[in-house]
């Protein structure tokens, strides 16, 4: 078959991978799938070489070293012998049509060769397939090796079976013709690819694997059974995308823009590196389908995640959506202060003071220092309520209280002044005293008997004799609830005429003015 030539370098083919593995997606983009470019084998025959590009993100490039011939060897276009959606490769990875595949042939001796794709990092897990084809007169040895230089096993290469591409019928078949019981044969045991047992040279026979190992090298040993013959090789991929948002607890919960955030592959290999958008949002598009993926946000100093800065993705079975993170900003000390002074109607700073803050987070209390200042410190941002206790004998000469704003971390607010004036207390008038009546003396004793004058004997009424008529006197006479005495009477009797003096004088007066 005719063999159509590219001129490709690995340099392009480099970028070609790079600006697949980058270019942005719909998040909810299907999965897409990408065949290998070659670059064009250069050299002499027994020493060519090229490279090989997937253009699909975490899937490493490959440089290729054969001792094949240059007969029939080069980079086939794939516009006249393809893999159709058909096959049992092309349903999961869909057609190759128009996509690159390789031929190689034996030694210029017909002896056998040996091509050796050495990837530039370890392959991923899964995601991936290679094809053999036109293996017919002919057989195909596989090896690989891990990046520690271990042996893949042959189950690890993962043999998927064989079938014949020319033998498909229906719409998007090549134009080759072929049998479907013409199939290589996989012996695990020497993880070998043999062709028809009569090696035959046929057309369409092919085998794939799906390895699962890390392959860091990947050698095909092609030996021929009889006449000329090559064999095909391709590489294909499946490619899903990232997608998540990164957030702020800040304001409730609001997007985060310009987060940096790598990707990792399952080798522990950065991959690739993105920023999230002005809504937050961000993607890593067209990645191998394969697990051990982890996403990590860059925590900007002084802030954290709240949760895991890093994400686990398994893209094995579709693409991994809403691989989000949240950021939260420092945590800022409360730093904003409050500060004033109460002074007198005079301006003289007062000291002692009582000052109450309630507010935001706080109620506490202080005294004002000797120059009358006081401040309050560590304040959270909101709004307070400072008032000051006018001491004994003074009062406000203005508000009590003041109501204040810290707007904002670290702001310093100064209340006005506190004024207090002194109390003037109004004199209370002295009452004028009632004068008490003059009180009579009254004894508080009763004089006895023996107290009292002896009287002289009154001559008796009857006979007229000496010692008869009435008892003397015993100097008192009682009535009842009343002792009258003879100290009393004599009281009596003198106040009687003393008042009766006094009025004969003024008696006297009127009547010399009367004469005049």
């Amino acid at each position: 078959m005719g063999i159509s030539k590219k001129t490709t370098t690995l340099a392009t083919v480099a970028a070609a991978a790079v600006v697949v593995g980058l270019t942005a997606l719909p998040a909810d983009a299907a999965t897409t799938t990408r065949w290998a470019d070659f670059t064009d084998l250069t050299g002499p025959a027994g020493a060519l070489t090229g490279a090989l590009s997937l253009g699909i993100g975490a899937f490493p490039n490959a440089t290729i070293a054969t001792d094949a011939g240059t007969r029939n060897a080069g980079v086939v276009s794939g516009a006249t012998t393809w893999l159709s959606p058909t096959t049992p490769v092309g349903s999961k990875y869909g057609t190759s049509r128009n996509q690159e595949y390789l031929n190689l042939p034996a030694t210029t001796s017909n002896g056998p060769s040996t091509t050796t794709y050495t990837f530039d990092t370890a392959t991923p897990t899964a995601g991936w397939a290679l094809v053999l084809g036109d293996i017919d007169a002919d057989a195909v040895r596989v090896s690989a090796t891990t990046a520690t230089g271990a042996t893949v096993s042959a189950a690890q290469l993962n043999y998927r079976g064989g079938f014949n591409y020319c033998a498909n019928s229906g719409t998007g078949q090549p134009s080759c013709t072929g049998s479907a019981t013409d199939v290589p044969t996989w012996d695990p045991a020497t993880a070998t690819l043999t062709g028809n047992d009569g090696a035959a040279d046929t057309s369409g026979a092919a085998g794939w694997f799906e390895p699962t190992a890390a392959i860091k090298t990947l050698t095909f040993s092609f030996t021929s059974r009889s006449g000329l013959p090559i064999f095909q090789t391709w590489f294909t991929g499946l490619a899903r995308d990232i997608s998540g948002s990164v957030t702020s607890t800040a304001d409730g919960g609001s997007a985060y823009a310009g987060a940096t955030l790598t990707l990792t592959d399952a080798n522990g290999d950065a991959v690739a590196t993105t920023t999230s958008d002005a809504s937050g949002a961000y993607a890593f598009p067209g990645y191998t389908a394969a697990p051990g993926y982890t996403v990590a946000v860059e925590v900007p100093t002084g802030w954290t995640a709240n949760g895991s800065a890093t994400r686990g993705v398994d893209l094995t079975t579709q693409d991994a959506a809403n691989v989000t993170f949240e950021l939260a900003p420092p945590v800022v000390a409360p730093s904003g202060t409050i500060a004033g002074s109460v002074l007198d109607e005079e301006g003289t700073p007062v000291p002692d003071v009582t000052i109450d803050l309630d507010g935001a987070l706080a109620d506490v209390t202080t005294t004002t220092d000797d120059d009358g200042t006081y401040d309050f410190a560590g304040l959270d941002v909101g709004d307070y309520t400072v008032t000051a206790t006018a001491p004994d004998d003074f009062e406000f000469d203005g508000p009590a209280a003041q109501t204040v704003s810290v707007d904002n971390a670290g702001a310093a607010v100064t209340v006005p002044a506190f004024r207090l004036a002194a109390v003037i207390a109004e004199p209370t008038p002295t009452p004028t005293p009632t004068p008490d009546p003059t009180a009579i003396p009254v004894p508080t004793t009763v004089p006895s008997p023996s107290d009292a004058p002896t009287a002289a004997p009154t001559p008796g009424a009857v006979g007229g004799r000496p010692g008869s008529g009435s008892l003397p006197a015993t100097g008192a006479e009682t009535l009842p609830g009343l002792t009258i005495t003879a100290s009393l009477l004599l009281g009596l009797g003198a106040l009687f005429a003393l008042g009766s003096g006094s009025a004969a004088a003024r008696r006297r007066r009127v009547h010399a003015r009367t004469e005049r």
